[in-house]
């Protein structure tokens, strides 16, 4: 029976040594690769050197310390200064360890000694600088995730202390007339002072709620129980439920829907708090006496549902960041409503946990049209 030989992986290095005695004997080395098929470039000019690494043509450098009069180490700090990622392994013709630790400070992911390194040492510090390159990557790739993301936190944290900060004292204000001064005030005078209260109390408590949604999404912690379900009955309900509310202000909401709509699998609670905000948000900022319109139909083998006010619109510059938290054109709506500007961030998060895909189209003075795309329930699509 005829053995089978797992294929070698390509690993594309590049020589660099304008000694062509030099360079001929690490060519050969390099042709001794057991795991590994080495594919080499040898290149004299340090400049046409720095191109290739530049252009993604090479994974590795060997890179002769003397090369062009001792240009080795200029090299090397014009690599780390350009953002080039390539990984150089410095041959050197010396033992002197202090030019090993000068090479290393310039970057270089290892040094080797000409006449001590043999085919398969070479082949093994080769891999081995590709993986550390790799793993260096990735470090310094979550370490700028991990700093930006505490840099929104901050920011958001902020946000959160400033929006909290003003029902805060509404409510500490009133409470505190009510508790010292209660005999002078009128029945009807309290009655407004409670209500302001309330009112003050359910955004602060509609804030905190949204700060705890968005913080357990972010943390991977969001879990989602999904279902089979019928797109029309979901957006019947949420439309139903959403009705009470824009009678308020004279608002009908309408519901079309298109025949053979597709199934979807998603978690209803979650789901229906995607159709809620972007219900309440086409209510709140639209004018009294207008119209909202529900469509929900099948599209690109899914369900798309789309929410269209005729309200005030949001302004192009606004389009990019809408769904990116305490982003808010408007802090109220038509009637005085408050927003906490997280709404649409926890919106889009939880579209996008479910695989589908949250988009917005609008026009100051036109209204806006926000659609959610779902694949179908079984095999995925793709809008």
């Amino acid at each position: 029976m005829k053995r089978s030989t797992r294929p070698k992986s390509v690993i594309r290095v590049l020589v660099v040594d304008d000694d062509e005695a030099d360079a001929r004997a690490t060519l050969g080395l390099l042709e001794g690769g057991v795991h590994t098929h080495l594919e080499a470039l040898w290149l004299r000019d340090p400049d046409d050197a720095l191109e290739a690494m530049r252009e993604g043509r090479v994974d590795v450098c060997l890179l002769d310390y003397r090369v062009g009069g001792c240009a080795g180490l200029g090299m090397l700090r014009s690599l780390r200064s350009s953002g080039v990622e390539v990984p150089v392994i410095v041959l050197t013709g010396t033992s002197d360890r202090s030019v090993d630790l000068v090479v290393m400070e310039c970057g270089a992911a290892d040094a080797l000694e000409k006449g001590s390194v043999d085919a398969p040492g070479l082949e093994r510090a080769i891999r081995h600088a590709i993986v550390r390159s790799r793993y260096e990557r990735e470090l310094a790739h979550r370490n700028e995730r991990l700093e930006r993301l505490d840099a929104e936190k901050n920011q958001l944290l902020g946000m959160a202390a400033h929006d909290l900060r003003n029902p805060l004292g509404v409510v500490y204000g009133y409470s505190s007339l009510l508790a010292t001064d209660l005999e002078t005030y009128s029945p009807d005078e309290v009655r407004e002072m409670i209500q302001i209260i309330a009112r003050s109390s359910a955004f602060m408590r509609g804030l905190i709620d949204d700060l705890l949604d968005l913080a357990s999404i972010e943390s991977g912690t969001l879990r989602l129980t999904v279902v089979p379900t019928d797109p029309v009955e979901l957006a019947r309900k949420n439309v139903a439920l959403n009705q009470i509310l824009a009678s308020a202000k004279s608002i009908e909401i309408q519901l079309e829907a298109e025949p053979d709509t597709p199934l979807v699998d998603v978690d209803d609670a979650r789901f229906d708090q995607v159709l809620n905000n972007l219900l309440s948000n086409a209510v709140k900022y639209s004018s009294p006496g207008s119209h909202v319109t529900v469509h929900v139909g099948p599209r690109y083998d899914g369900a798309l549902f789309a929410v269209v006010d005729q309200g005030r619109g949001i302004a192009p510059e606004f389009l990019e960041s809408i769904f990116r938290p305490f982003t808010k054109e408007e802090a109220t709506g038509t009637a005085g409503e408050k927003s906490t500007g997280l709404g649409l961030a926890i919106v889009k998060r939880i579209v996008d946990a479910h695989g589908g895909r949250l988009t917005v189209t609008s026009e100051p003075g036109h209204g806006s049209t926000f659609s959610v795309w779902l694949p179908a329930h079984g095999p995925r699509g793709a809008p």
